[in-house]
C-alpha cells in the first residue's frame, strides 16, 4: 500500500536501500530519493525485538 501511495503521487523511491548505521546492515522500507528521508513502516511483533536485543539497542 505504501509503495503504490508513492507511485500514484509521483514519488520516487528505493525499496529496502541499506541505511548506514554503524556496523548493522540495517535496510528501511523506503528511501525517498528527492527528499533525502528513510521511511520505515515498523510491522515486525514483539517477539522479534525481544529475540534481537542488540538491532534494539542499536534502534533506540
Amino acid at each position: 500500500m505504501i509503495a503504490n501511495f508513492l507511485y500514484l503521487n509521483g514519488i520516487e523511491y528505493e525499496y529496502e536501500k541499506p541505511y548506514p548505521h554503524g556496523a548493522i546492515m540495517y535496510r528501511p522500507d523506503f528511501y525517498l530519493k528527492d527528499y533525502d528521508i528513510y521511511l520505515e513502516h515498523f510491522g515486525v511483533d514483539e517477539a522479534f525485538w525481544v529475540s534481537n536485543p542488540k538491532l534494539r539497542k542499536e534502534l533506540d
